[in-house]
């Protein structure tokens, strides 16, 4: 399921199917806060909000059957800020355009690229990620600067994923294909492959969990780096439906939570690192 996802997460729409409060999770509060400046009329009114799991580390279950994720992090801070809760409904990706076009949610969190395409459809808050694709190499190889530097070089990636798709562009490259970033990663800790091509949050994500595994690989990953230049620039966004009242207070929350520090906090929870910027 997940290499589904992975693959219309980087070329088509959105989706949605069973709800459950986000309360489960933390985002009910019995005396929440005054609502943020200019927040809607119906702010006391949950607000049906989509998600397409799993999609590690942003939205995935955990052994207890709950949501838990990046995704879910940054949604359940923007309750707290706003005073706003939020009723989750899990569907397919692809769905999600169409859920928010026909008013079966009032929004979307589920590392959903902004795109010209998809802005046409729908209104998107401010950014709140870089995503776009990354190399990683060894520490050891210094001749890997750029795109131009892959060509002839062995490549390891995640299949059906935009970083799969871009290898696949380059000239003379080998590729190897994973099911998961995390063995993509661990194929370039031990030698076989030249690079990694993937998002940079599944990339760092990956890198944060073989970090804490028992493996020899793990071991290695200190040798990891990623190349300086993005092989791409992409951001997500919370998505609505255009023109929706709530996008002016999610825009503040969002802005909020990057003042105060507990975006980078939920950050480096997931990615193992100090976020550099928010875009």
């Amino acid at each position: 399921m997940q290499l589904t996802r992975s693959k219309l997460l980087r070329r088509f729409a959105l989706g949605l199917g069973s709800g459950f409060l986000v309360a489960a999770c933390g985002v009910s509060r019995s005396t929440p806060p005054p609502p943020a400046t200019g927040a809607p009329e119906d702010a006391d009114k949950p607000l049906k909000v989509g998600t397409a799991p799993p999609f590690p580390p942003f939205e995935m279950k955990n052994d207890q059957g709950e949501l838990v994720g990046f995704d879910i992090d940054l949604l359940t801070a923007i309750s707290k800020q706003t005073g706003q809760t939020f009723e989750i409904e899990t569907l397919a990706f692809e769905d999600i355009v169409p859920a928010l076009q026909d008013g079966r949610i009032d929004a979307a969190i589920s590392a959903i690229p902004v795109t010209p395409e998809r802005s046409q459809a729908i209104d998107f808050s401010h950014p709140y990620l870089d995503a776009g694709l990354v190399i990683a190499v060894r520490q050891s190889e210094q001749a890997i600067t750029s795109e131009a530097d892959l060509e002839g070089k062995t490549l390891a990636v995640q299949i059906d994923t935009a970083g799969a798709s871009k290898a696949i562009e380059i000239l003379g490259s080998k590729i190897i294909t994973f099911s998961t970033a995390a063995e993509a990663i661990e194929a370039l800790a031990a030698g076989q492959a030249d690079a990694v091509i993937h998002d940079k949050p599944v990339v760092l994500h990956a890198i944060t969990l073989l970090s804490q595994s028992s493996t020899t690989a793990a071991q290695d990953l200190a040798t990891i780096r990623l190349v300086e230049r993005p092989l791409t620039y992409q951001v997500y966004g919370i998505a609505l439906p255009q023109n929706s009242a709530h996008t002016a207070t999610l825009n503040e929350a969002i802005e909020a939570l990057v003042a105060n520090g507990t975006y980078a906090e939920i950050y480096e929870k997931w990615f193992g690192t100090a976020v550099a910027a928010r875009p």
